[in-house]
């Protein structure tokens, strides 16, 4: 299962197995791509504005 939270500018994923994370524009442009293991990940964002994020099978509109 996978948890996704937003603060402070930050996106914390939590998850219990590995997951590739993919975080796009809401144009659907590819703005990151990373594979995390098991564990709670941070991802900083710069800008102010509405993503996707996609964690494994679990997709979130974020909005920072």
């Amino acid at each position: 299962d996978t948890d996704i939270a937003v603060h402070d500018g930050y996106i914390y994923i939590h998850t219990d197995k590995t997951v590739t994370v993919k975080l796009f524009s809401i144009l659907g442009q590819l703005i990151s791509q990373e594979t995390v293991k098991a564990g709670t990940y941070r991802i900083r964002i710069h800008s102010r504005g509405i993503y996707i994020l996609r964690a494994g099978t679990t997709t979130r509109r974020i909005t920072i």
